[in-house]
């Protein structure tokens, strides 16, 4: 056991001694605005949520409604076995989007690894902006995570086919506001992804983007990862999200009208906050470690 002791107005920054960080599961708990561990239910029953916040916030995030979710060792899965294709299952946070914020998790792509299988992309995290009913997303929605108005869009995704059926794959994709919606934020790539080769295309996979309206994004997962430097247009995008009260989505959800199979085991926000790759590599490290305690690996 550990004793904390805070004077009020004390500052011993000169001091040059290490920080005390506080942590919440592993965690680091400054700005720790909500944390998903999809842990309740019973293992092989319908899954009705809500999601428990384990942050301390009170964040509790409910299904969306037309959701398909079961529990599973693992977390909560569209399906309980990989041939019944649904639009997925998300949860609805209550915690809006600013103009800084860290999102992390860990997710699996669960369509069998079959290159035939193509254009069917699971979304793990979104922007409900980025949905056609903002203020309550519904898994009838036909453009789920994929309204690319006056502001562009941005989620992250997992792909089906790719790269072969023995490589995990994720990315973030970003798309520049009408009329260059074909175009990427920064004049990149629109699907900036990450693989690991000699893996299961259904592995769990941990990740974390990290989002500055005054930079862009960085993704990280597998080891790997990249920044996207375009601050037009993740002001544009902020700017539009905040203006219909967006907040965050996470989930197995199909993109656009897509049907997929899919699981979710963790998920968190950091408010206010933009991580860096180093910080987010350490989240990722505390995903991967929780999720040995289930007896699972994580990429």
């Amino acid at each position: 056991m550990s004793i904390l002791i805070t004077v009020p107005a004390a500052d011993f920054s000169a001091i040059g001694n290490p920080k005390v960080n506080k942590l919440l599961y592993g965690f680091p708990a400054d700005n720790l605005e909500a944390l998903h561990f999809f842990e309740s239910g019973t293992v092989g029953e319908p899954y009705v949520g809500p999601s428990a916040d384990q942050s301390g916030k009170g964040n509790t995030a409910p299904l969306i409604p037309g959701s398909s979710a079961f529990k599973t060792a693992g977390g909560v899965a569209t399906s309980l076995e990989r041939t019944t294709r649904t639009a997925g299952f998300g949860i609805f946070s209550p915690v809006p989007l600013t103009d800084r914020f860290t999102v992390f998790g860990v997710s699996r792509n669960l369509l069998a690894p079959d290159a035939a299988i193509v254009g069917n992309f699971l979304v793990p995290w979104s922007a409900s902006g980025d949905w056609n009913t903002p203020a309550q997303p519904l898994m009838t929605n036909t453009n789920r995570a994929s309204v690319n108005g006056a502001d562009g869009l941005l989620h992250i995704n997992q792909q089906n086919n790719g790269t072969g059926s023995t490589a995990a794959e994720i990315a973030a994709l970003s798309f520049r506001a009408t009329p260059n919606n074909s175009q990427a934020w920064g004049g990149g790539q629109v699907r900036p992804g990450v693989v690991q080769s000699g893996t299961p295309k259904d592995s769990f996979i941990a990740w974390a983007l990290s989002f500055d309206r005054a930079a862009g994004y960085t993704f990280r997962a597998l080891g790997q990862g990249g920044t996207i430097t375009d601050p037009e247009h993740a002001a544009l995008w902020i700017d539009y999200q905040k203006s219909v009260g967006a907040r965050h989505v996470f989930g197995a959800v199909g993109y656009t009208s897509q049907t997929i199979v899919g699981e979710m085991a963790m998920a968190g926000i950091y408010k206010n906050v933009s991580k860096t790759a180093g910080e987010m590599d350490a989240l990722i490290a505390v995903l991967k470690s929780r999720m040995a305690l289930r007896g699972i690996t994580a990429l």
